[in-house]
């Protein structure tokens, strides 16, 4: 992959997962505050581990379409622009996805200053991709599913652990926004 194509993709795919990690954030903050009190200030953490999450879901396909190498050199590229998209300040039509991201509930003040740097990202992918590597995407018998891990993560964040209906919503939530996140990667086509 030419420079020029991994910074054309990377673009895309940050744009990508900043979308879908609003879409998630929106669907499962909603679902949750049907049943559940939902504390504002753990909206903004729950929307960052989403964006958190979606870049770990990237980085197992790059390391599955590019090896390490590629995986390395991409996920450097896709975390730092993914940053910028995800805390730039736009009042663009073209970016409101950014803004409603960041405005989850008010919580852009949180959300910035978690996310507003390249290593502080860098170092909670780092540390979900560790805490995550023990789970497969679909499950094998022998080990938990990770998207139902994930579930299980994030329902302690909103402080409501251990709801077996919600974790199965977050998990069917989380697999269908993968299916498409893969294919918005755009990486089998080098």
């Amino acid at each position: 992959m030419t420079e020029s194509d991994l910074a054309n993709r990377t673009k895309l795919a940050a744009i990508a997962i900043v979308i879908k990690a609003s879409h998630l954030t929106r669907s499962i903050i909603n679902q949750v505050r049907e049943t559940h009190d939902v504390s504002q200030a753990y909206e903004a953490e729950f929307a960052y581990e989403a964006l958190v999450f979606l870049l770990h879901l990237a980085d197992r396909e790059a390391f599955d379409a590019l090896g390490h190498e590629g995986r390395c050199a991409y996920m450097d590229r896709l975390v730092l622009e993914t940053a910028q998209y995800a805390t730039s300040d736009c009042s663009g039509a073209t970016e409101d996805y950014i803004i409603q991201f960041q405005q989850v509930r008010g919580g852009y003040y949180k959300f910035r200053t978690l996310a507003d740097t390249y290593d502080h990202i860098r170092i909670l992918c780092d540390r979900r991709s560790k805490d995550f590597s023990t789970f497969s995407i679909l499950g094998d018998g022998s080990l938990l599913p990770l998207f139902w891990e994930f579930g299980r993560h994030t329902l302690n964040i909103l402080g409501h652990p251990g709801d077996p209906e919600l974790c199965l919503y977050i998990h069917f939530t989380v697999a269908a926004i993968y299916i498409d996140l893969a294919k918005s990667l755009n990486l089998r086509l080098s």
